[in-house]
C-alpha cells in the first residue's frame, strides 16, 4: 500500500537589497503578489520587510499542491520570470530558500 503525497508546504524565501532598491522590489512584487494569490493552490502568501534591515525581504507562500510541480510550473509563468529580470541584478547576496513540509494535522490558516 503506497501512501498519498505530500501536498500541502510553506516556501518561505528570503531576498537580500540595498535599503535604497526596495522602492523597485516592491513594485516589481506587486504584480506576483496579485496573479499568486488568484492561484486555486496558494493558501496564503505574505511579504515581510526585517524590522532591523529594511533591505531584507521575506516572502511567505503556503501552498496546496506537490513542491515539484511548484518548482517546475510555478517558476516558469511568465510574471514570475519578469519578476526574477527585475530583482536579481539588485541582490546584495544570494536568496535563502527554505521549504517547509505541513505538518498535520496542524493546517489551520485564517487571514
Amino acid at each position: 500500500m503506497s501512501t498519498p503525497a505530500q501536498t500541502g508546504f510553506n516556501i518561505q524565501v528570503t531576498l537580500f537589497f540595498a535599503p535604497e532598491d526596495i522602492p523597485k522590489v516592491v513594485e516589481a512584487l506587486k504584480l506576483v503578489y496579485e496573479k499568486t494569490i488568484t492561484e486555486p493552490e496558494c493558501r496564503s502568501f505574505q511579504v515581510y520587510q526585517l524590522r532591523d534591515e529594511p533591505g531584507e525581504i521575506l516572502l511567505v507562500e503556503d501552498w496546496e499542491t506537490p513542491l515539484d510541480r511548484y518548482m517546475t510550473d510555478r517558476l516558469k509563468v511568465d510574471y514570475m520570470q519578469e519578476f526574477f529580470t527585475v530583482i536579481q541584478p539588485l541582490f546584495t547576496r544570494p536568496q535563502e530558500v527554505k521549504v517547509f513540509n505541513r505538518l498535520r494535522p496542524f493546517q489551520h490558516i485564517e487571514l
